[in-house]
């Protein structure tokens, strides 16, 4: 019966699972270069999600652990967030990631990664995993 739960739970949206485990799927889902174009990949315009860091533009963001998003869906990241050019300035982030798209349990260049901002990001912003 478990294999079989476990199968049903791969090919589930991340928001259906993601709070059990918001770290695990942080680190086997989220992890890695997201672009809002693929033109964008490999450029400044890219967001890099690794462990405890997210480097988005001229932005270094640190975070201490993904925890599970408002209503448990999604993986929410605390960050203090610093700009390349000014590192003694430390601004307090919120972000929801929300996978709306993935292939069943793997990581794939068809994913697409929701970003929304509680602070200074008004709008959610929709990102493609870089290849």
């Amino acid at each position: 019966m478990r294999p079989i739960l476990f199968a049903v739970l791969t090919v589930l949206p991340m928001t259906a699972y993601a709070g059990a485990n918001p770290e695990a799927v942080y680190r086997s889902m989220i992890t890695g270069a997201w672009a809002m174009a693929p033109e964008a990949c490999g450029t400044i315009d890219a967001f890099t999600f690794s462990h405890g860091q997210v480097q988005a533009g001229i932005d270094v963001c640190t975070f201490s652990a993904p925890i599970s998003g408002p209503g448990g869906t999604g993986v929410q990241l605390n960050m203090s967030c610093t700009e390349s050019d000014d590192p003694t300035t430390a601004i307090p982030e919120t972000f929801v990631l929300t996978l709306d798209q993935v292939d069943p349990g793997l990581p794939d260049p068809g994913d697409i990664l929701t970003l929304t901002g509680t602070d200074s990001l008004g709008v959610p912003i929709t990102l493609r995993r870089c290849p």
